[in-house]
């Protein structure tokens, strides 16, 4: 914080870049390898940034498995990228650790001041935001910062913690898509489509909600939910005199890899 502050001080016309570099997957290094070979790995990390790095570039150690360069004083984004692009090769090729061969990949996150803000810590939470959406893109990516990433992460946020609380306010409903045998000209069975009703947003389909629930881990909450009320519904159909019919419900890949999800579809059965 002090260096972006100092870089502050200087004319308003200067632009500095700030970078937030992370490295994908180090626990998995650590687990794999062990916490001596990780913490080799993290200073052999910091020393190529310094070769990659000139001038007046500062690193720091930003976090356990991350670190931040301020670039002080950038011609233009163009200039920037090079630099970036310098970093992400010499990070590139393979680090031998303890005999062990392999590489690693790093996203990194870039803020611009005075574009993107002057304090230093909006500084350093917009780079992390850029560096957040560069691990969505695959391997040894940068991604520079722009309002719509901040846009769309308090957009998660809220929508998140809406979605927690969507089962209890019965904002989730179940929809039921006929299916027809065509040969007897008779109804066989029903997909189940789920759909949420939220009080601000309205009616939101599973192609926004889904991959978001997966990704909080509300998926399986949501899931067993599902296959509880379209089995209670397929019941009162029947009780109500209909033939019984099949239903088609559609299962995230996350609830299969359960170990006790064959238990959860028994007990619901039940």
């Amino acid at each position: 914080d002090h260096e972006i502050e100092e870089a502050n001080s200087g004319s308003d016309e200067a632009k500095f870049g700030v970078l937030v570099l992370d490295i994908n997957e180090f626990r998995e290094i650590n687990e794999a390898l062990g916490y001596v070979a990780g913490d080799e790995v993290l200073r052999e990390f910091g020393r190529r940034l310094t070769d990659s790095v000139y001038g007046n570039d500062m690193i720091a150690r930003y976090e356990k498995d991350q670190f931040a360069i301020l670039v002080p004083d950038i011609g233009g984004l163009e200039e920037l990228r090079v630099k970036i692009n310098i970093i992400l090769d010499n990070l590139s090729t393979s680090f031998i650790i303890d005999d062990n061969e392999f590489r690693i990949t790093t996203s990194i996150g870039v803020s611009i001041y005075p574009d993107d803000g002057r304090e230093s810590t909006d500084l350093v939470r917009k780079a992390n935001i850029a560096m957040q959406k560069s691990k969505g893109l695959g391997m040894n990516e940068s991604i520079i910062y722009k309002k719509s990433l901040d846009i769309k992460t308090r957009e998660y946020f809220w929508m998140k913690n809406d979605l927690s609380k969507a089962i209890s306010k019965e904002e989730l409903f179940l929809n039921y898509q006929p299916i027809y045998d065509m040969n007897e000209k008779e109804l066989v069975g029903v997909e189940v489509l789920l759909r949420w009703d939220n009080d601000e947003r309205g009616i939101i389909l599973p192609s926004e909600f889904i991959p978001l629930a997966e990704r909080a881990g509300l998926i399986h909450s949501i899931g067993d939910w599902v296959l509880l009320n379209a089995c209670k519904q397929n019941r009162r159909w029947q009780e109500q005199g209909y033939r019984p019919i099949y239903i088609s419900v559609n299962i995230s890949i996350l609830q299969l890899e359960q170990p006790s999800f064959d238990k959860i579809v028994k007990r619901i059965l039940k």
